[in-house]
């Protein structure tokens, strides 16, 4: 049985909620009784379970204040031999939409308002030094392709529905927004497509405690 926690990190929409949950199924790729197909990816995934019990942590880290006791009760959960498996999903600094995450944040700060982003885990190396501590070995990393693609006019229009300022109040944002769209348009061709992120990649710790 594979317990699945995800979060898509954005407001819930049918779409959204589709979207990621075929992307769960692809990279799983097992319904409980063995049920359902697998792919390449999900039988990467299958074989690192060493036990047959797994926890699943998708994009969700950075969403949770207490994301280390969360990590704390997946170890309670999981027998010794279990398998973790991570997805962060977060995108990189080199990414251009995750420079214009940074450059929202910054500006969200020059409005006054202290921690405008998620309480959670700020990088996956952060979520994987906690991991270790906690006992758990890392086995292997699976690729899992890229995110979907999308041009940053898309990705600025959809602004107001992503956790990362759900917190930000709605008159902050209304002075806050037109100012990031108009740094992006100097700094960015708004209508090319990319995929966000440009990489997606579970990795799997063994709980070896």
């Amino acid at each position: 049985m594979l317990p699945i926690v995800a979060a898509s990190g954005t407001r819930p929409s049918a779409f959204h909620a589709a979207n990621y949950a075929a992307q769960v199924w692809r990279c799983v790729g097992v319904a409980c009784g063995g049920r359902g197909h697998t792919t390449p990816i999900s039988k990467k995934l299958l074989r690192c379970c060493c036990v047959g019990a797994a926890v699943v942590l998708a994009r969700l880290l950075y969403l949770v204040a207490d994301w280390r006791g969360l990590l704390q009760e997946s170890k309670y959960v999981l027998k010794r031999g279990g398998t973790l498996f991570h997805e962060w999903g977060n995108g990189d600094a080199s990414e251009p939409w995750v420079q214009v995450r940074e450059k929202a944040r910054s500006l969200f700060e020059e409005a006054g308002i202290a921690a405008p982003f998620h309480p959670g885990a700020r990088s996956e190396a952060e979520v994987d030094s906690c991991l270790r501590n906690l006992g758990f070995l890392r086995k292997t990393e699976i690729e899992a392709g890229a995110g979907p693609a999308i041009t940053l006019a898309e990705f600025l229009k959809q602004g107001g529905e992503f956790s990362y300022i759900w917190n930000v109040p709605k008159d902050v944002q209304a002075v806050c927004l037109p100012r990031l769209r108009n740094w992006c348009e100097c700094q960015f061709d708004l209508h090319q497509p990319a995929t966000m992120p440009a990489e997606l990649h579970w990795v799997a710790y063994e709980n070896a405690t």
